[in-house]
């Protein structure tokens, strides 16, 4: 009998550039300071925010998927992170993850294409929903955990077009109900509310092949209201936090801001050749307060307006010009850059929370970087650019970790050969 005492070292090679890391996704969670990017290769970044939000730490690379990461998400139930999810783009695999070691708890391959996802905790039972929409007729609600579709919010309409966009919410004062609100790519809005813990119908879901690996069929929901709106392909829905009866949708060259109670168009802006933001085609936006939104642009800008006051809810004067043509225009008051709009090669992925009258934006983009911006909102420069705070990118990280290695490579070389001298003494 013989034994081995062989010992198996692992080796990390790193080269002197770094992977082509462009960024794809973003989330974050300010209560854990966790701050997560996926990339168009498919590799997952996890990093810790430090310093006031001055500065970010990247703690684990995961190889996340063969596709550009779409979409990162988590539920948060506490102030620490515990899981999220991932969802690539062509083949719309969905990865479930612990955020401690990285490792992959579930997956499955849905073969859908998503364009919305968000989700959402629902405290009356503790459970945590993953919820999408896309190049399908209907919106899907996922368990995060087990990642199997449990309800599927339809319409009425036998041959429904896609649902681009959605936004989800629950009132604080009707909290064991979900509404969700879905902009079609026809223009017409559709509104769902339900209680998750009654609602039944085991109704076969007409002309999709959706449905999970058990052949247990998701709860078809139904639409309970229904209104056309102006709205174009590829719009999308953004809630105010503060407020959620404020709704802003936004479109390539102009937007508009809803009352969510009956969708009555309060105020809207359209970009011409004589306006300060003529060449910029938006894709997001964000309420920071109920009087200011910001805008994102393609080319990797955001701008900030103030809603005139009949958009503005709580304003004495709020909803108090009905006619189009009497509307006030909301004021641009001043763009946030970061200098490198012009290099970069895919549009911006933008994150934004608000806290006792600061905002805090990041921004990833294409060449690997993330920038900061902290405003407070009580007083701000207007006309003007306003820069980032801070900004780090992979490139510098690499940097950094390569000339630590050289360092201690050095200083174990000098042990070496001092141990070697004194041997030979």
């Amino acid at each position: 009998m013989t034994c081995s005492s062989r010992i198996l070292l692992p080796f990390a090679l790193w080269p002197e550039n770094p992977p082509s890391l462009s960024i794809s996704s973003l989330f974050i969670n300010l209560a854990s300071d966790d701050l997560i990017t996926g990339t168009n290769d498919g590799f997952i970044v996890c990093w810790k925010i430090v310093s006031d939000h001055q500065k970010i730490i990247p703690r684990l690379m995961l190889i996340g998927h063969t596709d550009q990461v779409l979409f990162i998400v988590a539920s948060i139930s506490t102030h620490k992170l515990e899981h999220f999810v991932s969802i690539s783009d062509n083949d719309g695999e969905i990865k479930l993850w612990n955020n401690e070691d990285g490792r992959c708890i579930e997956h499955i391959e849905t073969n859908l294409k998503h364009r919305c996802v968000q989700s959402l905790y629902y405290q009356l039972t503790n459970e945590s929903f993953l919820i999408c929409s896309g190049c399908y007729s209907e919106i899907l609600i996922y368990d995060m955990h087990t990642l199997e579709i449990k309800f599927a919010l339809t319409t009425s309409n036998v041959n429904a077009d896609w649902i681009s966009t959605f936004s989800v919410f629950q009132k604080i004062n009707v909290p064991e109900n979900i509404m969700v609100t879905g902009l079609l790519d026809g223009g017409c809005v559709k509104s769902w509310t339900f209680d998750p813990r009654t609602v039944t119908s085991n109704t076969a879901i007409e002309s999709t092949n959706i449905g999970n690996n058990n052949n247990i069929l998701p709860i078809d929901i139904k639409e309970n209201e229904s209104k056309e709106i102006r709205a174009s392909f590829g719009s999308i829905i953004v809630p105010c936090d503060e407020y959620q009866r404020m709704i802003l949708i936004v479109h390539c060259q102009d937007w508009q801001i809803f009352d969510g109670i009956d969708f009555t168009e309060l105020c809207s802006y359209t970009t011409n050749e004589r306006d300060i933001v003529k060449k910029e085609h938006w894709i997001n936006g964000y309420f920071p307060t109920s009087s200011l939104v910001i805008l994102f642009s393609a080319r990797g800008y955001g701008h900030i307006f103030r809603l005139p006051e009949n958009a503005t809810f709580l304003n004495p004067k709020y909803r108090s010009q009905h006619n189009k043509t009497d509307m006030q225009l909301p004021q641009w008051l001043c763009r946030l850059s970061v200098g490198n709009e012009l290099q970069l090669a895919r549009t911006p992925i933008y994150c934004c929370h608000t806290i006792s009258n600061h905002c805090q934006i990041y921004r990833a983009d294409s060449s690997g970087q993330i920038s900061v911006w902290n405003i407070n909102l009580k007083e701000f420069s207007t006309n003007t650019d306003l820069i980032p705070i801070s900004s780090i990118s992979y490139q510098n990280v690499w940097s950094h970790a390569l000339t630590n290695i050289r360092t201690i490579r050095k200083i174990f070389n000098k042990v070496y050969y001092s141990f070697h001298f004194f041997s030979q003494i």
